[in-house]
């Protein structure tokens, strides 16, 4: 178990090309071995036992050289109760849940505050970036889960 969390020491990152708009280029959909990330020195720490499984650290759109898009100004206000219903909800905490003492729709907003808003024109709405994410969590996910990692319980 301690090699397979030195195997993941480092986030295990995808990258999904998305032509879709003149400054965000690609999508990367970045998954974090969840273990690892709270054996590791956080400054926050970890308050709950970490799923043995891979979650989502984030998701990013780049330009054209790579470079991460952070920061831009969302046109809108949104009213979060509407976009994070219980559904909704359910859904993110399955594959992107917080493991530390912030409260996971924080997390999603400030995910959405930070680098959603500069994928606007891909996604439209935090709704749509929320569902993408989703939709590729469950197929990147399952495929992990399935394929790629074989944990032998003891």
């Amino acid at each position: 178990m301690k090699n397979l969390s030195l195997l993941f020491l480092t986030h295990l990152t995808l990258f999904f090309i998305c032509v879709c708009s003149q400054n965000i280029v690609q999508t990367q959909f970045v998954y974090k071995w969840s273990e690892t990330y709270c054996n590791k020195d956080t400054p926050v720490g970890c308050t709950q036992i970490p799923p043995l499984k891979f979650t989502l650290n984030g998701f990013w759109g780049t330009d054209s050289n790579g470079n991460i898009q952070q920061g831009c100004r969302d046109p809108e206000t949104r009213d979060w109760n509407k976009v994070f219903d219980k559904a909704m909800e359910n859904q993110l905490k399955s594959f992107w849940p917080s493991l530390t003492k912030q409260d996971p729709k924080d997390m999603w907003k400030e995910a959405w505050n930070t680098y959603g808003t500069c994928t606007i024109e891909n996604f439209k709405t935090p709704t749509k970036y929320f569902n993408r994410a989703s939709r590729l969590a469950n197929e990147i996910g399952d495929l992990l889960q399935s394929h790629l990692i074989k944990l032998k319980m003891e």
